[in-house]
């Protein structure tokens, strides 16, 4: 099922652009949330803590990304929650 979780998103991105961030730290941001509502398949607005944490335990052991990687999604998704 498709959700348009691009409002939520784009007000995230927002609220990033308002205290300053770099674009490259706006497109990491935003895409890592997307890969996260990719990824548990619902609307960012009823995502869990739960859901977070299977994501990146998804990240780590399917994808095997590094640990500064992984470190990065999660600080991205602690800022969108």
């Amino acid at each position: 099922m498709i959700y348009d979780n691009d409002l939520f998103i784009k007000q995230m991105e927002n609220n990033l652009i308002i205290s300053g961030r770099c674009p490259n730290t706006i497109n990491t941001y935003t895409h890592a949330v997307s890969l996260l509502c990719r990824f548990v398949d619902k609307p960012s607005h009823n995502l869990t803590h739960d859901d977070a944490r299977n994501f990146i335990i998804h990240l780590r052991h399917e994808n095997r990304l590094s640990k500064a990687t992984i470190n990065c999604y999660n600080s991205c998704i602690r800022y969108f929650f």
